[in-house]
């Protein structure tokens, strides 16, 4: 099956999306997700004990953490964006 990369896993949706994919295939997910106030770690208690995921604690905004994480991630297939980018709206360019 495929590897899946999931950026903001962890959240309402993102983690909905990763326990459907382990429930519902053989897939294995890695999850990329910095953890803020809006992540649920505990709504994906029970997939690590399916040897299939993979939680990786980064900010999708440093590159240099997310190029360390495509490269230990041999062989992805597919990338599902579940992360919410916050853009700072006081400052106007």
């Amino acid at each position: 099956c495929m590897k899946l990369l999931v950026t903001g896993g962890a959240g309402f949706i993102g983690s909905a999306f990763i326990r459907h994919v382990l429930r519902t295939t053989d897939c294995t997910v890695v999850n990329v997700d910095k953890l803020t106030y809006s992540a649920s770690p505990d709504a994906l208690e029970d997939a690590g004990s399916t040897g299939r995921y993979t939680l990786e604690r980064v900010d999708i905004c440093d590159g240099a953490a997310v190029a360390g994480v495509l490269a230990d991630a041999e062989g992805l297939d597919a990338h599902a964006r579940s992360a919410r980018l916050r853009m700072d709206t006081t400052e106007r360019p």
